[in-house]
This record gives structure tokens, sequence and C-alpha cells, in this order.
């Protein structure tokens, strides 16, 4: 059996975790392939390499003719992943948007047909879902583990307003899940990062 390890060292976020995919081996070509089958206004995947702390890495961004990303509903989502080309992997796509729907429906008490996806439903996380999901099952990976999740402190600016870190969403997001945390006044692991280890990984 082909594993998966992600070490969250670093925390977590969807772009972090693509290119960590992209390290281990997934064409980028492949992703934009991907991409390309959701049927969005024109997105592409810009890759780069970076180097913190003496290690080298792999930056991930998405560039869309989409230039205002409007806040979408979970229903509008999953119309869009529905509604795309994609193969087998439509399940996994809605299932990590629905466990932060349901995040944000605890956090803001209102019904989840209500939540605004304000940064999560733009097209970058949309992107960083369907990469991610795509990229671990063009690896091969059969299963995927993950150390303890790292998260962050201080506080941030959000749709909202001024929110604390870790960001409500994320914290419900990983409930039940193995988690260590760190004084820094900054944030570590995103809502996207984190649904996609928890709906993905052991």
């Amino acid at each position: 059996m082909k594993i998966g390890y992600l070490d969250c060292f670093s925390g977590a976020s969807g772009d972090m975790i693509v290119g960590s995919i992209i390290s281990a081996g997934c064409e980028p070509e492949y992703l934009q392939e991907q991409l390309d089958l959701l049927g969005l206004p024109a997105v592409r995947l810009v890759t780069g390499s970076t180097k913190k702390q003496g290690l080298a890495g792999v930056t991930v961004r998405f560039e869309s003719s989409e230039t205002d990303p409007p806040h979408r509903h979970l229903s509008a989502i999953e119309k869009i992943i529905d509604n795309s080309r994609l193969d087998d992997t439509k399940h996994l796509v809605k299932a990590i948007f629905r466990r932060i729907g349901q995040a944000e429906t605890r956090m803001h008490d209102v019904p989840i047909e209500k939540i605004h996806f304000h940064e999560v439903g733009a097209i970058d996380a949309i992107c960083d879902i369907v990469c991610a999901v795509a990229g671990f099952r063009k690896l091969g990976i059969e299963k995927l583990y993950s150390s303890a999740i790292l998260l962050g402190s201080g506080v941030t600016r959000s749709a909202h307003g001024i929110i604390p870190l870790p960001a409500p969403a994320t914290l419900e997001i990983v409930k039940g899940f193995p988690v260590t945390r760190i004084e820094n006044g900054k944030e570590m692991t995103t809502p996207t990062g984190a649904a996609i280890i928890v709906e993905l990984a052991s």
C-alpha cells in the first residue's frame, strides 16, 4: 500500500498542501488539466520555487479572469463541482467544502444554506481543494496520514471583522483531530488546509 504523510510542522493551507503534492512528483500540468475541467473563468496554476530557513519548497498560486469573486453559498459551489467534468473526485471535493460549511454554520448559528463562503468561496480555495484531491489520487496515495495540526495565535481580519486565531472555523474543523499550538501571533493553519487534512487523512 502506498501511503502519504503530511508533516504539519509549520501549519497547513491549501496552497501549501498543493505545493507539497507537486514536490512529491505530481506534475503541475496534470493539475492544470483538472482545473480546466471545472468550467470556471480561465484559471491558471502558477508555480514557483522558494527557500525558507534554508529549505527549498514549491510555491503555488492561481490566476483567474474572475477578478472579483462573488461570495458563494455551499449550493453554488456544489453546483460548480457537479456540473464540472471532474471524474470520481467530485464527492471528496464536495465533502471538504461541506466540512467547512458545517463549521461556519456552528460558528455563526445560521442554516448552512445561508452561509456565505467569503474567502473560502473564492476561486483559489476551490482550486486548492480540487488540486489536493486530484493530486493525491494521481500520486497513487491509498492511505494518507498527518502529524498533529499546528495552530497559531493572535488575531486576524476577516470578512466579518477582527477575529481570534486560530480562526473559530478552524477550531471547529479540527475538533477531535490531534493539534498543537504555539503563541506566535500568526495564523498557521487555515480553514481550507484544516478541512483537507481532517477529511482525507488519519
